[in-house]
């Protein structure tokens, strides 16, 4: 009879910690799901008001200078999403990004040097949500 108590016991233990294990890595692997997608949540909202005021741009040195203060919080914001893409668009994601930051105070827009230009500013973050999804 001992021997049948032990190995209940033993069993019982076993089968606690096991389904303690389980739950436990099912409870991180869902927690990882909630973050991603937080994370992308976060940054279509901010590519959406990004854009709105790309769209919204009335003086080209108002919204170059809105870029130029944006531009910065983009790249933090790509750097945060980045790792949740797929490898294989990973490298075509960070040719979006670079595009898009391209479109500096350096590049001609339609409006002359030193202005950056709305709509390819719109285009450029066309192409990067629609990577994103």
């Amino acid at each position: 009879m001992p021997a049948q108590s032990t190995t209940s016991i033993v069993s019982l233990i076993l089968t606690f910690l096991s389904g303690g294990a389980i739950g436990t890595l099912l409870g991180h692997w869902f927690a990882i799901g909630r973050e991603k997608t937080e994370r992308r949540r976060n940054f279509l909202g901010f590519m959406g008001r990004f854009r709105s005021e790309a769209e919204r741009a009335t003086f080209p040195s108002h919204f170059t200078n809105l870029f130029t203060e944006k531009v910065h919080q983009f790249r933090e914001e790509t750097g945060r999403i980045r790792p949740d893409l797929p490898k294989r668009t990973r490298a075509e994601f960070d040719r979006a990004v670079s595009a898009l930051c391209a479109l500096g105070k350096r590049k001609t827009g339609q409006y002359g040097y030193g202005y950056v230009d709305a709509k390819k500013v719109c285009t450029a973050i066309d192409d990067v949500l629609r990577l994103v999804g």
